[in-house]
């Protein structure tokens, strides 16, 4: 099954200044836009399509769906060493936390604020720092 592209991320943020004036033209750019340094294809294809046509699309990896992962209804992205979803947020070594609660030998799922979590998802979460 092929995974489908969702986002392409910045694979260094030395070229952030650079994306911000290729893309100016298209849109009011913010860095605000790179809080997790990834652009998401489907909020932003103009740009995507201009840094195409610049030949700076190996400045970025793509993104696929089965990499991403989901927290509720929010996909977490990473801020400086935070990562974020919704209005909650935790630094490595509270996720790290979280996974030693798993058991090494059963699969469980864990519920916090209200949220099921389980063991893949925290592991995609340590991969993000």
């Amino acid at each position: 099954m092929k995974q489908r592209i969702i986002g392409y991320k910045l694979k260094d943020e030395k070229y952030i200044d650079a994306v911000a004036i290729l893309i100016k033209s298209m849109v009011d750019f913010n860095k605000s836009v790179f809080k997790n340094l990834t652009l998401c294809v489907y909020n932003n294809p103009d740009s995507l399509d201009l840094l195409s046509k610049a030949g700076v699309m190996h400045w970025f990896e793509p993104v696929k769906e089965k990499e991403m992962v989901r927290v509720g209804r929010y996909t977490p992205e990473k801020i400086q060493d935070i990562i974020k979803f919704g209005c909650q947020e935790f630094n490595k070594s509270e996720v790290e936390a979280i996974y030693r609660l798993f058991d090494k030998e059963i699969n469980a799922l864990l519920k916090i604020e209200g949220q099921i979590i389980t063991k893949e998802m925290v592991e995609k979460l340590l991969k993000m720092f």
